[in-house]
């Protein structure tokens, strides 16, 4: 005798009950007792699925929510920082939210309304790549003298942005200029990993 599992309308699968050699049939009575056991089941089934998945959502809840909070305080402690790396008046701070669920956005949409050089730009897609290309290929100023990005968590430190200006200039045949972590030693195993030329001009940022 069989009973099929049906959990949230799927068939999850069945319950299967045999006689033992020499035993009587069993009568329509089983079949039915069967398939109410199977039933209950099915709906165990159903509640733990239902709680496995409100356990996964509390926890990514909790987690946007711990990623909202380190960003709400990282995100204007690095805009902050953005004059003293050698921000200029009239330059512009494109801020590019790309795919987030938290309150990302409204931190950036709080640091343009206090200076009027921030511009927010929220995409759909949370990919790093495609933030790239975003700026790259549809966002940027073709006038500008030069594109600086920073990651959203990362504080510029003081002068590092006129470094990296003063290291292109330095190396007019150098299309682009990394800054390195200015917290030793971790800039000195980074540049002795990455840094054909040690001795040449580095820019230092946070």
């Amino acid at each position: 005798v069989w009973a099929p599992l049906v959990s949230d309308g799927a068939l999850r699968g069945g319950v299967l009950l045999a006689r033992a050699v020499g035993a009587a049939d069993f009568a329509a009575s089983d079949a039915k007792l069967l398939a109410a056991l199977a039933t209950q089941a099915a709906a165990f089934l159903d509640v733990a699925r239902l709680h496995r998945r409100a356990l996964a959502q509390e926890r990514m809840e909790r987690e946007l929510q711990l990623a909202f909070e380190v960003q709400s305080r990282l995100m204007p402690r690095g805009v902050g920082a953005l004059d003293a790396a050698g921000l200029g008046v009239g330059d512009a701070v494109h801020i590019l939210v790309n795919g987030c669920t938290d309150g990302t956005a409204a931190t950036a949409r709080a640091l343009a309304s206090a200076d009027r050089r921030i511009i927010v730009h929220e995409l759909p897609v949370g990919d790093k790549a495609n933030a790239w290309n975003e700026y790259v290929h549809r966002l940027a100023d073709p006038n500008a003298a030069a594109h600086v990005f920073i990651d959203g968590d990362v504080r510029a430190s003081a002068g590092a942005v006129a470094a990296l200006a003063d290291a292109l200039a330095a190396a007019l045949e150098s299309r682009a200029a990394a800054a390195l972590p200015c917290r030793p030693p971790r800039s000195r195993s980074f540049a002795a990993r990455n840094c054909a030329c040690p001795s040449a001009p580095r820019a230092r940022t946070g």
